[in-house]
């Protein structure tokens, strides 16, 4: 497999994100070299496999031939795609992601937003596989926002998330995410300003007592996500203090270190498992076909399941031990050129700038 031919030490590779100023750091050069001739060499000894009987076909997004080097991509949205300044995608990486899935490859978001607040980026980043929200807890179509899976809290375990959370004196609220809404607790001012910014509009606000009342009576549907803000500086301490009250049954990271955002699911419940699942529903493997990009501790288990796993720069300590190296900062064009240089080969840039496209697929498959 291919991970398993370059599990090396992570690579702070400057080489790529530097590549918007035309000067790559040449210390760097060999590591960069190496780590291309070793994939090049574990995917020649791993041919693609077929697809598997019963299952969805593969399509023609799926078929990379000798344009591409990976069959999908996947990107984080908060600290990875999205644009420190703008909140937007760069157009760099908009670019990028275009010729990758035009020369036959699959381009997918997984990130820890609900769908109301991932949405708007549909249109520019054009997803053409399933989308992955709310860290794994839901799997959606982006072309009818059809959900194709979802998995909620069961009782016990959101009555106790709930609790947990809500006692987190450091906290300026929580959220607790439903499929289609999101109930807050606690709301201070600044947290206000934070769902603003998130693009997070309120459904409803309780007390902690009357939310766990009505879940409790089945009056509230269960949640799929809770989140808490935290001052950046106690996001480590908080995670840690929740994850020892709270064992193994609920999974607890950071999401977005900017805001720090701690984040609960339940356990099992991850990017990383959620990818693994659209990928062999299609007949392919992570380990094998997926580039992955991210920067929170929410995207440690999806980076290190990828065939290539990279952190940004300003990327959670977890995120940036599960990659393979580490990039720019999502304020440069570092994803576009790490796709550029890892994922399309000269022959889909050549097919690219003649104009000649791989056939595109019309939607993901469930």
């Amino acid at each position: 497999m291919v991970r398993a031919a370059m599990s090396a030490p992570v690579w702070h590779s400057n080489i790529l994100s530097d590549a918007r100023e035309g000067r790559p750091d040449l210390q760097l050069l060999g590591w960069w070299a190496a780590s291309v001739a070793l994939m090049l060499l574990a995917s020649a000894c791993c041919p693609a496999r077929h697809p598997v009987p019963g299952q969805p076909s593969v399509g023609p997004s799926a078929v990379t031939g000798p344009l591409l080097r990976f069959k999908v991509i996947y990107v984080d949205l908060d600290g990875t795609a999205l644009d420190g300044r703008s909140q937007e995608p760069r157009p760099g990486t908009i670019a990028a992601l275009d010729d990758f899935r035009a020369c036959g490859g699959l381009v997918g978001i997984a990130t820890g937003r609900s769908l109301e607040q991932a949405t708007p980026y549909f249109s520019s980043l054009r997803p053409n596989a399933p989308v992955v929200l709310m860290n794994g807890g839901m799997i959606v179509d982006p072309t009818d926002s059809r959900i194709i899976t979802v998995r909620r809290f069961s009782k016990s375990e959101v009555l106790e998330a709930v609790r947990a959370a809500a006692s987190v004196a450091a906290a300026s609220g929580v959220a607790i995410h439903l499929v289609n809404g999101t109930l807050v607790v606690r709301p201070t001012p600044g947290f206000l300003g934070f769902l603003r910014r998130a693009s997070i509009t309120p459904t409803g606000t309780c007390a902690s007592d009357h939310c766990l009342t009505g879940i409790a009576q089945g009056e509230i549907e269960l949640p799929v996500k809770i989140m808490l803000v935290v001052p950046p500086g106690r996001a480590s301490t908080v995670v840690a203090s929740l994850r020892t009250s709270l064992g193994r049954r609920i999974a607890v990271s950071i999401g977005n270190p900017a805001e720090a955002t701690v984040e609960l699911v339940p356990a099992g419940t991850d990017k990383g498992a959620a990818i693994s699942t659209i990928l062999q529903r299609r007949g392919l493997l992570p380990e094998r076909d997926l580039l992955a990009f991210g920067d929170g501790q929410n995207d440690a288990e999806m980076l290190g399941n990828a065939a290539v796993g990279v952190a940004m720069q300003r990327s959670h300590e977890d995120a940036r031990r599960r990659a393979l190296f580490v990039t720019g900062s999502n304020d440069s064009d570092s994803i576009a050129a790490v796709v550029r240089r890892l994922a399309i080969t000269p022959s889909c840039a050549r097919r690219v700038r003649g104009g000649t496209h791989a056939a595109a697929e019309t939607g993901p498959h469930p």
